[in-house]
């Protein structure tokens, strides 16, 4: 049979939906002739749909050396290569096919994709503009768009243009998808709901599924959630997002032994696959498992699990050590200037009062991670005057502008002019705006912003800069509590918490983190109230009237009811499902369960737990 006519066969077998018998003509077509250039752009194509994409690569390589005058296979070779996580080939295809259809805005929109991929986020915008100018209703771009402004922290400007995005096209899944996420990332829980629901409607994937119901879960919505995870294991039978799921409700059911039997499945099946993209599931299920051995007084085996969390997290980051290191050295670093004469002297030099640019100073939640600011955090949203805006890096972004590293921008900081710093504070306030938290002003009535990020603990010399007058809160709680917590919980590793998976890095971080504190401590002249979450769990409202009292607001009994507002909430961290039962005591001393962490922990905490009377 000719190469032509088994060709056709194939086209044929494709457009009726059989791409096993597609495949088998192709192959047989370039047997024939190897340089059938519809062969090698169909097989490629199949290839990749099957997420074959070195084969799928090599293909279209082949030809497009036959004919490197063909836009649509470099095209679809630059989408292969971003299969692969290879950006700067993708964006020489995508380059080479654009210089054959300079105005096809699909092509535009994925090298916009790929910029933003290399960094080059400013390459990326004017893509994306250049095709809403000439289609204003791209909703391809419109995302996009949106999407990039949401990665930069820009909260009000993404939403813009997923709603233009969705008045382009209402039922797109991925504007909503993404609208979902903005939403979740705001603490708008409904919204986020609401989006998820709809991209479902129209595109009901196990991811979108599974997405939603853990956003019912931490909404305590748990017969929902159980519904939207089970919907998606009909769709795909062993999705780790969905047994994930399923085996939390079953653990806050209080349904222990169904719990162990779901988390030790996952686990078999997952290790029993070995795919890269599972990992981050496999490192929840041990992790979720190693809480119900706790839970059960096996802390030995608890423990065990714990660390083949902390491994597996630490093989996705495999640079984390080094992250770790550059981290402590850039705080040894901004201590030791700090300990200079200089050190605090500029800092200390501004006159700046809040109420003459028309703002009230913001109040400041620190501490180390894991030391009860989340408890604190729905303490102080209960108060009817206060607006907690939760872990947004807000001082680390205006800090930026004034170089890479702190010592670099605390250097610079002391050269400002009132002026500048003034530009800075208004940087601060647009991208608490873009969050959603109000621009305080100075009334009597006007809503206080609580600007609550456990490691702007380490900002702290920026506070004193911009916002002389500005209030601290500073969460406490026994070291090795802390740190025990730390290493027992999953981050993402990044920057300051690269080192949680180690319990030596983790007291490490704390004492330089700690340290620095004490400077802070001995040299600023920023208003500051310790609250140790044992004193919380002892008697909240003694030291819940304290802190109130600490922040010169009038006392609202709603705060000791904070349980019912933290109901409402989205809440980020670790502990949402904690917060919203009553005050517990198994957490205090829980160090003392685990001997031989306690005695790695004890001599590198010595110094704080005696500071900060945890002795005994």
């Amino acid at each position: 049979m000719a190469a032509t006519e088994l060709f056709q066969k194939g086209l044929a077998a494709h457009q009726d939906g059989k791409p096993t018998a597609a495949e088998g003509h192709f192959r047989r077509t370039l047997s024939i002739a190897p340089s059938h250039q519809g062969a090698l752009l169909h097989l490629a194509l199949l290839c990749l749909q099957k997420r074959q994409l070195p084969e799928g690569i090599a293909l279209l390589k082949r030809l497009i050396e036959i004919n490197p005058n063909l836009p649509e296979a470099q095209a679809h070779l630059g989408a292969a290569y971003v299969g692969i996580g290879n950006f700067a080939a993708a964006r020489d295809c995508f380059l080479a096919a654009l210089s054959d259809r300079p105005e096809d805005a699909g092509l535009k929109v994925n090298l916009g994709h790929v910029w933003q991929n290399l960094g080059d986020s400013a390459k990326a915008v004017a893509l994306y503009q250049e095709v809403i100018d000439q289609e204003p209703g791209h909703g391809g771009a419109l995302n996009s768009l949106g999407f990039l402004y949401q990665r930069q922290g820009q909260a009000l400007n993404a939403e813009k243009f997923y709603q233009r995005a969705l008045q382009a096209n209402p039922n797109d899944p991925s504007t909503h998808n993404n609208l979902a996420i903005l939403y979740r990332e705001k603490g708008e829980r409904s919204k986020a709901i609401e989006h998820y629901q709809a991209a479902i409607a129209v595109a009901p994937t196990p991811a979108t599924l599974s997405n939603l119901a853990a956003l019912l879960e931490r909404a305590h919505r748990l017969d929902e959630a159980r519904q939207a995870a089970g919907a998606a294991l009909k769709r795909a039978p062993s999705y780790p997002e969905a047994t994930l799921i399923l085996a939390k409700l079953a653990k806050r059911e209080g349904k222990t032994a169904e719990a162990i039997r779901r988390y030790q499945s996952l686990i078999a099946q997952l290790k029993s696959s070995g795919r890269e993209t599972e990992r981050p599931a496999l490192a929840r299920a041990y992790h979720e498992l190693a809480g119900l051995y706790e839970a059960q007084g096996e802390f030995d085996h608890s423990l065990s699990f714990f660390d083949l969390a902390n491994q597996t997290n630490r093989e996705m980051t495999p640079d984390w050590h080094s992250m770790s290191e550059a981290y402590l050295t850039e705080i040894a670093a901004l201590a030791e200037q700090l300990e200079r004469p200089e050190g605090f002297a500029s800092l200390k030099a501004d006159t700046y009062r809040a109420k003459d640019e028309g703002t009230a100073d913001p109040i400041f939640l620190v501490g180390f991670p894991r030391s009860g600011t989340t408890l604190l955090d729905q303490i102080l949203n209960a108060h009817p005057r206060l607006h907690v805006l939760e872990e947004k890096p807000l001082l680390d972004e205006v800090a930026a502008a004034l170089g890479d590293s702190r010592l670099a921008q605390l250097q610079r900081f002391g050269s400002l002019s009132q002026d500048q710093k003034a530009v800075l504070r208004r940087d601060y306030w647009v991208r608490a705006a873009q969050w959603g938290a109000p621009i305080t002003g100075d009334s009597d009535a006007d809503p206080i912003l609580v600007d609550k990020l456990p490691l702007n603990l380490i900002n702290l010399w920026l506070v004193q800069g911009l916002f002389p007058r500005a209030k601290v809160i500073l969460a406490l709680r026994d070291p090795r509590d802390v740190c025990l917590s730390c290493h027992t919980n999953l981050f993402r590793l990044q920057a300051g918490i690269a080192g949680f998976p180690n319990l030596e890095a983790t007291c490490t971080l704390y004492h330089q983190v700690m340290t620095l504190w004490e400077t802070y401590r001995r040299h600023t002249s920023l208003a500051w109230h310790p609250v140790k979450y044992e004193d919380l769990i002892e008697n909240l409202e003694a030291h819940a009237r304290g802190l109130i009292g600490f922040l010169e607001l009038d006392w609202d009994p709603a705060v000791l009811d904070y349980r019912q507002a933290a109901q409402d909430r989205y809440i980020v961290t670790p502990s949402y499902d904690q917060v919203v039962q009553p005050l517990y005591r198994t957490s205090l001393g829980r160090w003392r369960h685990y001997p031989k962490a306690a005695e790695l922990m004890s001599p590198l905490l010595r110094q704080h737990i005696d500071n900060f009377g945890y002795e005994s």
